[in-house]
């Protein structure tokens, strides 16, 4: 009997990107002369250290709440109009 296999500690995950982001990752790795693998793997837990960073200082519900509000902002203005609070009265926003 051998030793029972190890556990590979390492965590595989699945991430989805906009093309133009996926293509800048490309391009930055090359010219920093990193491996993309590990490039891809860096600047992941750089991410992940700004989080931690900000759930220790207590913001990050703010960033979250933040996030959301700015997403609503561009989903608004993104339609052809938009109706002003409760008056009903539409604006063309440009689309």
């Amino acid at each position: 009997m051998g030793r029972p296999p190890r556990e590979n500690p390492m965590k595989k995950i699945p991430v989805s990107i906009e093309r133009k982001d996926w293509e800048d990752i490309k391009r930055i790795a090359k010219k920093a002369d990193v491996p993309l693998g590990k490039f891809k793997r860096n600047l992941l837990l750089m991410g992940l250290d700004d989080a931690r960073g900000m759930e220790r200082v207590g913001i990050i519900g703010i960033v979250g709440f933040t996030r959301k509000s700015i997403d609503t902002i561009k989903k608004t203005f993104s339609e052809k109009t938009l109706t002003l609070f409760e008056t009903g009265a539409e604006v063309e926003t440009g689309k």
